[in-house]
Protein backbone atom coordinates (compact mmCIF):
# COMPACT_ATOMS: atom_id res chain seq x y z
CA UNK A 1 0.00 0.00 0.00
CA UNK A 2 1.31 3.40 -0.88
CA UNK A 3 1.81 6.18 1.67
CA UNK A 4 -0.79 8.05 0.16
CA UNK A 5 -2.97 5.36 0.02
CA UNK A 6 -1.74 4.94 4.29
CA UNK A 7 -2.51 8.15 5.36
CA UNK A 8 -5.71 8.28 3.78
CA UNK A 9 -6.75 5.09 6.00
CA UNK A 10 -5.67 6.89 9.26
CA UNK A 11 -7.29 9.61 8.69
CA UNK A 12 -10.97 7.88 7.73
CA UNK A 13 -9.91 5.91 10.92
CA UNK A 14 -9.87 9.34 12.73
CA UNK A 15 -13.04 10.68 11.49
CA UNK A 16 -14.40 7.67 12.22
CA UNK A 17 -13.41 7.56 16.11
CA UNK A 18 -14.11 11.35 15.91
CA UNK A 19 -17.64 10.57 14.82
CA UNK A 20 -18.36 8.21 17.37
CA UNK A 21 -17.18 10.48 20.77
CA UNK A 22 -18.86 12.98 19.69
CA UNK A 23 -22.21 11.09 19.77
CA UNK A 24 -21.30 9.86 22.89
CA UNK A 25 -20.82 13.05 24.24
CA UNK A 26 -24.08 14.40 22.65
CA UNK A 27 -25.23 11.58 24.77
CA UNK A 28 -23.92 12.23 27.95
CA UNK A 29 -24.08 15.94 27.94
CA UNK A 30 -28.26 15.16 27.26
CA UNK A 31 -28.17 12.92 29.97
CA UNK A 32 -26.39 15.39 32.36
CA UNK A 33 -28.97 18.32 31.49
CA UNK A 34 -31.47 15.42 32.35
CA UNK A 35 -30.39 14.74 35.79
CA UNK A 36 -29.76 18.26 36.13
CA UNK A 37 -33.48 19.49 35.17
CA UNK A 38 -35.18 16.72 37.40
CA UNK A 39 -32.88 18.00 40.48
CA UNK A 40 -31.03 14.78 40.86
CA UNK A 41 -27.36 15.01 42.46
CA UNK A 42 -26.57 11.74 42.76
CA UNK A 43 -22.42 10.53 41.42
CA UNK A 44 -24.21 9.67 38.19
CA UNK A 45 -24.47 13.81 37.74
CA UNK A 46 -21.13 14.20 38.43
CA UNK A 47 -19.08 11.19 36.80
CA UNK A 48 -21.52 12.67 33.39
CA UNK A 49 -19.72 16.32 34.19
CA UNK A 50 -16.27 14.25 34.11
CA UNK A 51 -17.19 11.59 30.93
CA UNK A 52 -18.16 15.49 29.17
CA UNK A 53 -14.53 16.59 30.13
CA UNK A 54 -12.80 13.92 28.75
CA UNK A 55 -14.30 13.09 25.61
CA UNK A 56 -13.86 17.22 25.14
CA UNK A 57 -10.51 16.42 25.26
CA UNK A 58 -10.58 13.39 23.44
CA UNK A 59 -12.18 15.12 20.72
CA UNK A 60 -9.61 17.92 20.45
CA UNK A 61 -7.10 15.89 20.44
CA UNK A 62 -8.29 14.11 17.11
CA UNK A 63 -9.07 17.04 16.00
CA UNK A 64 -5.38 17.90 15.85
CA UNK A 65 -4.35 14.30 14.67
CA UNK A 66 -6.45 14.62 11.98
CA UNK A 67 -4.85 17.91 10.98
CA UNK A 68 -1.80 16.76 11.48
CA UNK A 69 -2.13 14.04 8.97
CA UNK A 70 -3.99 16.16 6.26
CA UNK A 71 -1.26 18.30 6.32
CA UNK A 72 1.06 15.59 5.91
CA UNK A 73 -1.41 13.95 3.15
CA UNK A 74 -0.58 17.71 1.50
CA UNK A 75 3.17 17.09 1.85
CA UNK A 76 3.33 14.02 -0.43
Amino acid sequence: MGKIDEVKSRIAWLETLFKITVMVLVADVAGVVKLSLDGIDTPWFYAGIALATVLTVAIIVLSRKIETHIRELKDI
